[in-house]
């Protein structure tokens, strides 16, 4: 009896066994053929995929900057993907990537006054809307102000912060005043509207 339950189980194995023999056979003859053609390195570039190019932000999620506002853009706008984030945020950078982050796009606004603060601009590609919910929750602190941008947002002194679609986004201002607020506000909701109305996505 045992026998035969050994055989019964070796027939029910010979039809995976000789799918992946076929398979097999495949492989080898795609390698062949690609050796064949191009040598060897043609024959590990066909079982090598393709690297995914860094995911970018478009600039047009920028908005202009409003007139009369007491800073101007400064510099040409500064994209960082994975390999280059820690250059931005340095020790920051594992927690957006353990979020999901993609892509990350800065706009630098410099005081018209130097005597003044400037304001920076981050506009955080992390994927899905649940990631961008993330990485906002887990850096919101207490007793936030709310204000309403954005699927969710918050305010604390002149900076704005919100998660809006897959992006996370912070307008980092440390100037103080009613113009300086006023700015960061005019900033954070002309990159929403950017955001809801599809710009260049």
């Amino acid at each position: 009896m045992r026998t035969r339950a050994v055989g019964a189980a070796l027939l029910l194995l010979l039809p995976a066994v000789a799918v992946w023999v076929a398979l097999e056979g495949r492989s080898d003859e795609a390698t062949a053929r690609a050796s064949e053609a191009g040598g060897p390195a043609a024959a590990a570039s066909a079982n090598t995929p393709t690297p995914a190019a860094p995911a970018t932000i478009p600039e047009a999620r920028l908005p202009p900057v409003p007139a009369g506002a007491y800073c101007l853009a400064s510099d040409p706008p500064e994209h960082y993907d994975e390999a280059t984030l820690y250059e931005k945020i340095d020790g920051a950078a594992p927690a957006y990537f353990e979020r999901g982050f993609r892509a990350l796009l800065t706009q630098t606004y410099a005081p018209r006054d130097p005597e003044r603060f400037g304001c920076e601009l981050f506009l955080y590609d992390m994927g899905t809307p649940a990631n961008a919910a993330a990485i906002f929750a887990d850096q919101r602190g207490a007793g936030a102000a709310a204000v309403a941008v954005g699927r969710e947002g918050y305010r604390a002194g002149a900076s704005w912060f919100f998660h809006a679609e897959r992006y996370y986004v912070i307008v980092l201002n440390a100037d103080e005043g009613a113009d300086a607020e006023r700015f960061s506000e005019q900033i954070a909701r002309g990159v929403d509207a950017r955001i809801r109305g599809g710009a260049a996505r």
